[in-house]
């Protein structure tokens, strides 16, 4: 009778680390936090991901700007291409999360 629990706390207790390792990993890891993927994540004033879903390919500069605010940072890319910065890392104090 011993030896079956051993091998029933062994078959249950073998799984219960692996998931508790697993969740450990991915909840404070520099991945995708799935209880709130935003946890680090600052936003520039005005923004919303529903706002930003209404922007559309050739939309003038302006009119974005009026849609979900002024960027964090504007970056000039090439010739052509200017990159608008509306949300970045390091939200949370008190660790770094993604």
């Amino acid at each position: 009778m011993n030896r079956i629990k051993k091998i029933g706390f062994t078959i249950l207790t073998i799984p219960f680390f692996g998931l508790m390792v697993f969740w450990g990993w991915f909840i404070l890891s520099e991945g995708l936090n799935p209880i709130n993927p935003t946890i680090d994540t600052k936003f520039s004033v005005g923004y919303n991901e529903e706002k930003f879903d209404l922007i559309k390919i050739g939309m003038d500069s302006l009119d974005v700007k009026n849609l979900i605010g002024k960027p964090f940072g504007i970056q000039k890319m090439t010739d052509n291409e200017t990159l608008w910065t509306f949300s970045g890392d390091g939200k949370c104090s008190w660790y770094d999360f993604a």
